[in-house]
């Protein structure tokens, strides 16, 4: 009964913010949305990228191939494939303290943390995001931006397209 007093109240008074039921779920208004989140668990797996191929990694495939041609259509941000110029090693990973990014169209590097508060993306689904980097510097959040400094300049390149692995 106290439960449901707590939670009746933090939804009459509260707007934009969360609260625990337990140790692993939350109790989340966020624009004008009631809704459960579960805590994630960070994942610290890392792939590391020596050469063009294709990689397996949780729940997505990712291929890369060299480019050789030039480009004639490049892919909005959103799309599921770019095309990067870097040296390899590279990883793919989940994002850890300390990641920089230099988003394509802006000028200057950023913490990874500040691009995904800027790009609103909700707190459940950031740890969820995979990341191709160098290092601690972000070249690709996949499905959502490449980083400037790996842009596109010159042929050869890299074409780096992913999938989910859907079994």
């Amino acid at each position: 009964y106290k439960n449901l007093i707590k939670f009746d109240n933090f939804i009459l008074n509260s707007n934009n913010s969360k609260t625990s039921i337990n140790s692993k779920l939350f109790l989340v208004l966020k624009e004008n949305k009631i809704y459960i989140d579960s805590k994630i668990e960070k994942n610290h797996n890392i792939i590391e990228i020596k050469d063009v191929g294709q990689y397996y990694f949780e729940n997505i495939i990712l291929k890369i191939e060299k480019q050789e041609e030039k480009i004639e259509k490049f892919p909005k941000s959103s799309e599921n494939y770019c095309f990067l110029n870097f040296d390899f090693p590279i990883q793919l990973r989940h994002r850890k303290n300390g990641d920089i990014f230099s988003p394509c169209g802006l000028s200057g590097k950023m913490k990874l943390k500040d691009f995904l508060i800027n790009e609103k993306i909700e707190q459940s689904q950031k740890d969820k995001l995979n990341l191709i980097c160098k290092n601690n510097e972000v070249l690709w959040v996949l499905g959502k931006r490449i980083s400037e400094n790996y842009k596109v300049f010159k042929n050869p390149c890299y074409k780096l397209s992913w999938r989910e692995n859907n079994g």
